[in-house]
C-alpha cells in the first residue's frame, strides 16, 4: 500500500512538471466533473476562477441521489438533496490554476434523508448540514484539459428534523451533532 502511494504521488508529480511551462497563456476559468462524488450518489460540478497569479476562487453545485450513485456507502439509507460548497485556493509555486494548493471550503446542503429505504414509512428526516474545512491538492492542466487532486477535512454541523411522525418526542425534535468528516476529490475539467 505504501508503495502504491509514493508511485501515485510520483506520478502525480512528474505530470505537473511537464504538462505546464510558464511560457503558455494561462485560461483563467474550469469547469470541472468530480468524479469520486458518484462513489456517495452525488453529481456534482465544479466552477473555477482564476483571480491573480496565486489565488482562486471555486463553487461547487452538486444533486444528491443514492440512486445515481455508482457505489453506496450507506446502502440502507435513502438521500435526495443538493450542495452548495464555495472555495478559496492559494496556489504555492506556479502560477495559478496549475500546481500545488492548499485552500479554504464551506459546504451547506440541505435534503432529506430515510434511515430505512426497504420500509415503506420508515423515519423520514429534513437535514441541514453546514460547516468549512481545509484542503491541500495539486492540479494538473494538459492544454485545455485539467486535473485536480484535493485531500482535506472539515467540521460539520448536521441537524436532522423528523417529518414522519405524527406526535413527535420532545427529545427528538431536532436532531444534530457536530462532526469531523475527513474529504478526497478526483476531478477532470476544461479550462477556457
Amino acid at each position: 500500500m505504501k508503495q502504491t502511494i509514493i508511485i501515485i504521488f510520483i506520478f502525480i508529480s512528474a505530470l505537473n512538471i511537464c504538462a505546464q511551462t510558464d511560457t503558455i497563456k494561462q485560461q483563467k476559468n474550469i469547469i470541472k466533473f468530480q468524479f469520486l462524488h458518484l462513489c456517495i450518489g452525488e453529481v456534482k460540478f465544479q466552477y473555477e476562477k482564476v483571480l491573480n497569479d496565486r489565488f482562486s476562487v471555486a463553487l461547487g453545485l452538486g444533486f444528491i441521489d443514492n440512486e445515481i450513485g455508482i457505489g453506496h456507502i450507506y446502502p440502507n439509507e435513502e438521500r435526495v438533496g443538493f450542495e452548495i460548497n464555495p472555495q478559496g485556493r492559494y496556489y504555492f509555486y506556479r502560477k495559478a490554476p496549475v500546481g500545488i494548493y492548499t485552500g479554504l471550503y464551506g459546504v451547506f446542503s440541505e435534503g432529506l434523508f430515510k434511515k430505512d429505504k426497504k420500509e415503506l414509512y420508515g423515519n423520514v428526516y429534513k437535514y441541514f448540514l453546514c460547516g468549512g474545512g481545509f484542503i491541500v491538492g495539486n492540479q494538473t492542466k494538459f492544454k485545455h484539459f485539467t486535473i485536480d487532486t484535493y485531500i482535506g477535512g472539515g467540521i460539520y454541523n448536521i441537524k436532522y428534523i423528523p417529518l414522519n411522525l405524527i406526535i413527535i418526542p420532545e427529545n427528538t425534535k431536532n436532531i444534530g451533532s457536530i462532526i469531523f468528516l475527513p474529504t478526497i476529490n478526483f476531478s477532470l475539467g476544461y479550462s477556457f
